[in-house]
């Protein structure tokens, strides 16, 4: 393969904590009890929507004028489309305020993940109500009051807090950028290493102390004060999978052929292990631990040969070579390819999106959450583990609560059309384990659970 440089990359990570104590009754007094109450939940996702819609509303009819000269007029366009994403991570900038897990800006920044898992078809997201979400196990969304720089870092941060009735869970995703020169794969696997192990993030905490952290410290930061917020003081023990899940994907890279085929114990096979094993040996890894691509590589539906969805039990490589250095896989999406809508049609938000094809922004995103969420339900379905293993009945509530969820991870794993489609969460589900029993076998069990 030719020699190339990356100058754009995106890596998620995802930590996961599930406890029984909001289904259960046992943590009754928590200040986020509700989310264990399928009425009360129901109730607060009811309200939630309904104040997401009211904010939108007043925003779209405060500037009802401009949208109509945004018609013919790019540069409003753009200008409004600015706003409203400021507009939208103010509102959601409190940790407080809990908004549903997808996005006012959408169509412009559109992922499918939530859609498709929940079978809408053509209904809009706004639709969904607080029985359905709760049935699909559709978690709330908080912004963790933290404030993080990494001067090193050559690129952006996003986080994401994650609050399911029985777990928390954080999505961490940095952007990596070199538009001088790129990286080589060796400075690339460097600076990734920094970022996963190697360097600290600058970190102001809540009460605004400050501190430098490794990524696993700040993460577990992170998820103790969602599990304080969630629980209070009282936080009961929780159970995770001790490493965390990451995506990688390739946004932009030069001076390759994307008809060109990667081989097998290459130095990009090599790189493609390092990124999904987080392997710090990856260069010299032996090759009975380099499975060849032909077994890694799931990218099962898609046609081009170069194509590469690289796999290992915790992490998933992207590198889609007839997707990269699109323009429409900026930081920012591309507002200059839409159709504006005035305020009130159709459409939840003003815009309605050209029909075009699917890019990486929404596929790094998709698998991501994609991760999250299988990972969320056979967390689910094992609170009733250790009852079934001492052949004792689980308690009413997490019966029922672990039976369904495994029912959605089931749908998940057999690809069913009236969900999200992919070959990710049978390799999931069938390569993990949670203290030696395999995720699908957890899931299996709970499935069989009688009504």
């Amino acid at each position: 393969m030719s020699e190339f440089r990356v100058s754009q990359l995106r890596a998620s990570l995802v930590w996961l904590r599930a406890f029984p104590n909001l289904l259960d009754g046992s943590a009754g007094d928590a200040p986020m009890a509700f989310l264990g109450s399928r009425d009360a939940y129901i109730e607060r996702f009811d309200a939630i929507q309904h104040e997401l819609k009211t904010f939108v509303q007043t925003w779209e009819a405060e500037r009802a004028a401009r949208f109509e000269e945004a018609i013919v007029n790019p540069g409003e366009r753009a200008q409004l489309f600015r706003e409203r994403v400021q507009a939208y991570r103010t509102y959601t900038r409190d940790v407080l305020h809990l908004t549903p897990p997808w996005d006012w800006m959408q169509p412009n920044y559109v992922h499918h993940f939530w859609d498709r898992y929940l079978g809408l078809k053509r209904a809009p997201l706004s639709s969904v109500d607080g029985a359905r979400a709760w049935d699909a196990r559709v978690p709330l969304r908080v912004v963790p009051p933290f404030q993080i720089r990494a001067p090193w870092l050559d690129g952006g941060i996003i986080i994401d807090g994650l609050l399911y009735p029985h777990a928390v869970g954080l999505a961490f995703m940095v952007n990596l950028v070199n538009k001088q020169k790129g990286w080589t794969i060796q400075e690339l696997m460097q600076k990734m290493f920094e970022v996963r192990a190697d360097a600290n993030f600058e970190v102001v905490f809540p009460n605004k102390t400050f501190a430098e952290l490794s990524l696993d410290n700040l993460a577990n930061a992170i998820l103790n004060d969602l599990l304080e917020r969630v629980f209070g003081k009282k936080v009961p023990p929780t159970r995770e999978i001790e490493s965390p899940l990451s995506v990688v994907t390739f946004f932009r890279v030069e001076g390759f052929q994307p008809q060109e085929k990667i081989g097998d114990r290459t130095p990009e096979h090599r790189m493609f292990h390092g990124l999904a094993t987080w392997d710090a040996d990856w260069q010299v890894t032996h090759e009975q631990n380099l499975p060849p691509l032909a077994f890694t590589n799931i990218a099962y539906d898609r046609k081009r040969p170069g194509d590469v969805l690289h796999h290992s039990p915790r992490g998933r490589v992207v590198w889609f070579p007839t997707l990269m250095n699109k323009s429409n896989d900026r930081a920012v999406p591309d507002v200059e390819r839409t159709e504006w809508n005035t305020p009130g049609s159709a459409e939840s938000t003003s815009v309605k999106k050209k029909k075009r094809g699917g890019s990486l922004s929404c596929y790094h995103r998709n698998l991501t959450l994609l991760v999250a969420q299988t990972e969320a339900l056979a967390l689910a379905a094992s609170l009733v583990s250790a009852d079934l293993a001492a052949a004792k009945t689980p308690n009413a509530a997490l019966s029922s609560y672990a039976r369904e969820s495994a029912e959605r991870a089931r749908d998940l794993y057999l690809r069913k059309k009236t969900t999200y489609r992919s070959s990710s969460p049978e390799a999931h589900l069938n390569e993990n384990s949670l203290e030696d029993v395999k995720l699908m076998d957890i899931v299996m069990k709970a499935r069989d659970l009688q009504p």
